[in-house]
């Protein structure tokens, strides 16, 4: 063996490096593929055929919808929750590691743990739902149902993060403000 196929790895000995390294030839030849010629330059043709079509659109609602409905289920449960524990005293300390619960798992544990509980099966939501004399269905497979349901999921497991902020920011609030707001007539709340 040479010593420029130990400093070099693009030899052409096939007995010394025939698996190890490509030739120089086909390094060079790797850019004239098909993939890689150009047909034209497209300019902003590909941005006007996504903003005129309608699964674009539809998606981008879709996504939209998701976000606003579960940003807003978790702050309103976030912010209740908090309001509720802040005055809980004793008991809100014990009920504040609880509601923490949803907040420490990951979101694989979560979605299975919402798998099994609308289970058209066994999960005893729709059991619950067939108790009351409604048709539960497939719940995640009907396509009106499933948006809702994975919003409130998401608030679910994503409203703890609200409550302990909020937690915090009213706990930071001195006890003189409070006591200042009772001299002068107003609800603490």
């Amino acid at each position: 063996m040479d010593t420029l196929s130990l400093v070099y790895p693009c030899c052409s000995d096939p007995v010394s490096c025939d698996t190890l390294s490509y030739d120089l030839c086909d390094l060079v030849e790797l850019p004239k593929t098909k993939y890689y010629e150009l047909v034209g330059f497209a300019g902003l043709a590909n941005y006007v055929e996504v903003l005129n079509s309608s699964e674009f659109w539809d998606t981008t609602f879709i996504s939209l919808a998701y976000v606003v409905g579960s940003l807003a289920g978790a702050i309103i449960l976030g912010m209740t929750s908090a309001l509720v524990l802040n005055r809980a005293g004793v008991t809100g300390s014990a009920l504040r590691v609880f509601i923490l619960f949803p907040w420490t798992l990951s979101m694989s544990v979560v979605g299975s743990i919402w798998l099994w509980l609308l289970n058209p099966s066994f999960g005893p939501i729709p059991y619950v739902i067939q108790r009351l004399g409604i048709d539960p269905g497939l719940m995640l497979g009907d396509p009106g149902m499933a948006l809702p349901l994975l919003i409130i999921v998401t608030a679910w497991w994503s409203f703890p993060y609200v409550m302990v902020m909020a937690t915090a920011a009213m706990q930071s609030i001195p006890k003189e403000l409070y006591e200042a707001v009772e001299i002068d007539g107003g609800a603490r709340s």
